[in-house]
């Protein structure tokens, strides 16, 4: 099961703070499939990459089977046979 509750991302641009993911929460429950929809720029990529933790997020948590991601170190998050060599 994938959990995000009140995930938030921001970027800092010319005119100040932008938010482009502000207060999402979903589940996704084993089984379950969902599609992302939504006009250019409306945040569906930075959503996926606060997800799998290609980008922290500013706020809120993602949780995958009962693990935050958020709390994982990069190494973990790459998983095993990932540290050096």
């Amino acid at each position: 099961m994938i959990h995000i509750n009140g995930l938030r991302k921001t970027y800092r641009g010319r005119g100040g703070d932008i938010a482009a993911v502000d207060g999402v929460d979903l589940t996704v429950r084993d089984g379950e499939i969902f599609g992302v929809l939504g006009r250019s720029g409306a945040g569906k990529s930075t959503l996926l990459r606060c997800v799998n933790m290609l980008e922290r997020p500013d706020s809120g948590t993602v949780t995958v089977d009962g693990v935050d991601l958020g709390a994982l170190s990069e190494d973990k998050l790459r998983g095993p046979g990932s540290g050096s060599a």
